[in-house]
């Protein structure tokens, strides 16, 4: 993970694969259920790692919020 990138993109989220919050939040509110179904939905997969608890976190507060409503 490149940390200065990070620092510098907002929003981005896996340096490895050029994921950002956006499109992570737009999966799981269209169903993705966790990290590894985004990743192949997006055609890649987890590199280094580091971005897998982040991105799984975000897919559980949003896909759990878009169920709510």
């Amino acid at each position: 993970m490149n940390i200065e990138r990070i620092k510098s993109e907002p929003g981005l989220v896996c340096t490895c694969s050029d994921l950002y919050r956006g499109d992570i939040i737009d999966s799981a509110q269209y169903g993705v259920e966790d990290g590894e179904e985004f990743m192949y939905e997006n055609g890649t997969f987890f590199r280094c790692g580091e971005c897998k608890p982040v991105i799984n976190r975000i897919i559980d507060k949003y896909r759990v919020a878009s169920k709510v409503e």
